[in-house]
């Protein structure tokens, strides 16, 4: 059985660009069950009512990306002179640190008797051109969100007959665990997704409304990658706090503002994560703390950005299989809140 978890953690890592849009489809399909099911029970047919929910929530977040083009443009335009700007004023900043480095390497080399001479030659391998990568991640992105687009709507189109297939592979007593296992993991996602959905939102109008009243140029940009990021628990503020605090630097030449917005940033992140977040989900989060941020590392090593941003989703899911699988149920019990 180790061999086997072993074997099946770094197949799944290898296979990344195929499994991680089939399970986002996944993901997004369990979590679009429940609209569909309300439309077809208002007599909506279900083939109507999967395409309505599918292709409406897609529809939804191209919208919303679209508004966000132009200013996203207008950041990639300005990320030279900005990285430059910013470069300088971090340079300002650690001048002392630099000096200090510079006093250290010439105690080092009066200490091994090293003479500074030419350095050894190095020898560089030709890399693809910017355009080149850019249009291969693009095609890449393209070909990831038709696939769960499409693969999202045969699987909630399909979830009937599934069930009804399961019924007849497994037989009526396993497949009633299977279909608990199912309706459980549906509600704990949904109940998940749509609070930090609704949390994440209100973090991003709070550090869109921060940084207009600081002056941070692009400032709705900056909120919506907060309510972005705010699906990643841990890192994502940190992160999110990065950000923000570079582009405040860039945008002024005094520490004041900067201050203004890493402090205003970091007043709205402890909120939320001492008081918003704790009151909201409470004990309808089916993780504990630790179990959270080891399934942050964990899926943040196996599948990276994306990874990370469905931690929490995957973890629930990996939790409430083993409660339903006898041998399985020590493991789940350690994840429980």
């Amino acid at each position: 059985m180790g061999l086997f978890l072993i074997v099946l953690v770094f197949a799944c890592k290898l296979a990344a660009s195929l499994l991680v849009p089939v399970v986002v489809a996944f993901l997004f399909g369990t979590l679009l069950l429940l609209p569909t099911r309300w439309l077809a029970a208002r007599r909506v047919p279900y083939a109507w009512s999967a395409a309505m929910t599918v292709f409406g929530s897609w529809l939804l977040v191209a919208g919303l990306l679209g508004a966000l083009i132009m200013p996203a443009r207008d950041l990639v335009a300005s990320a030279p002179a900005a990285a430059e700007k910013l470069q300088s004023r971090l340079h300002d900043l650690v001048r002392p640190l630099q000096a200090l480095q510079r006093t250290a390497e010439r105690v080092e080399a009066a200490a091994t008797g090293s003479d500074g001479g030419r350095p050894a030659p190095t020898v560089k391998v030709a890399q693809p051109s910017l355009l080149q990568r850019v249009t291969g991640r693009t095609l890449n992105a393209a070909g990831a969100a038709l696939t769960v687009v499409f693969l999202s709507y045969f699987l909630v189109a399909s979830a009937p007959r599934l069930r009804r297939k399961m019924a007849a592979i497994a037989g009526r007593q396993r497949h009633q665990r299977v279909e608990q296992a199912l309706e459980e993991m549906g509600q704990q996602m949904s109940a998940y997704l749509v609070l930090s959905t609704v949390v994440g939102i209100a973090v991003g109008l709070l550090t869109w409304g921060l940084l207009e009243v600081v002056g941070v140029p692009n400032a709705l940009l900056w909120g919506t990658v907060a309510a972005a990021l705010n699906y990643v628990p841990y890192l994502g503020a940190l992160v999110t706090l990065a950000l923000v605090s570079a582009a405040a630097l860039v945008a002024f030449d005094t520490l004041g503002p900067v201050l203004a917005t890493a402090g205003g940033f970091f007043a709205i992140n402890l909120l939320e994560g001492n008081l918003v977040t704790p009151m909201l989900l409470g004990r309808k989060m089916p993780l504990n703390p630790a179990a959270i941020f080891l399934g942050l590392l964990f899926w943040g090593w196996l599948w990276g950005v994306v990874g990370a941003l469905l931690a929490v989703p995957l973890t629930v899911m990996v939790k409430i299989i083993c409660d339903h699988v006898t041998g399985l149920q020590p493991v789940g019990t350690l994840l429980d809140n």
